[in-house]
């Protein structure tokens, strides 16, 4: 690392674009030789934080573009009218049937599929929490939180856990209304309130504004952290 700190700038973005791409090796020489020499260049104080910092750097890049493809997520052209024909003539049978009109002909749809951006993000974020779990395990629970710095990583992960738990869910819950708008014989239930609770599953109109605001809360926190 003496070598790093007295090269040309040049020299040391050379080393750096090095480093980035000898990474994913270095990791599987770390898990399955980890005394090997390759492998203890990961222990490097400098190597660690260069690490941490890149990688919070591209989490936070994967934020916003998750938070520009949930903008782009609300469509006219994507609805369930266009995207499930037979479904959506079973919903206008249940609004002719029950004189319903609290949600319209037709609406746009939520997310049915995590996209490969919130993939992504979900295994960042299972990698953080097993990070924090090992702090734990290492440095006791008492120690652990009267650090300042492991109380807003704490906060920041349960956001991160509570946001795409809730997502997912949300995913859960619009495959189910799907399915039971597939069968036509559920628009004739006594419940009139089952085939509306369906509607609101599928509707994104009804949790854009929700989404939007936990996604700038999460990013305003995450830039929190890294300034600090």
């Amino acid at each position: 690392m003496g070598k790093l700190e007295r090269a040309s700038w040049p020299m040391r973005l050379s080393m750096i674009a090095l480093f980035v791409m000898a990474y994913p090796f270095l990791v599987f020489a770390h898990i399955f030789f980890p005394s090997s020499k390759g492998a203890k260049v990961l222990q490097f104080p400098v190597v660690k934080f260069l690490c941490h910092a890149m990688s919070f750097l591209a989490f936070l890049l994967l934020i916003v573009v998750s938070t520009i493809e949930s903008t782009k997520s609300v469509s006219a052209a994507r609805t369930m009218g266009s995207h499930y024909p037979e479904e959506h003539l079973n919903y206008l049978a249940y609004r002719r049937i029950h004189n319903n009109t609290v949600y319209g002909e037709d609406f746009p749809l939520r997310a049915s599929f995590p996209s490969p951006t919130e993939m992504m993000m979900s295994l960042w974020i299972i990698g953080m929490v097993c990070q924090e779990c090992n702090q734990i395990y290492h440095n006791g629970v008492y120690e652990h939180m009267m650090d300042l710095y492991n109380l807003l990583d704490f906060v920041l992960l349960s956001v991160y856990i509570a946001t795409f738990t809730l997502r997912y869910w949300v995913m859960y819950k619009f495959r189910i209304a799907l399915d039971f708008f597939s069968d036509p014989t559920n628009i004739n239930i006594t419940s009139v309130n089952s085939p509306l609770e369906n509607v609101y599953w599928m509707n994104t109109v009804v949790i854009v504004v929700v989404v939007v605001v936990v996604v700038v809360v999460v990013v305003v926190v995450v830039v929190v952290v890294v300034v600090v």
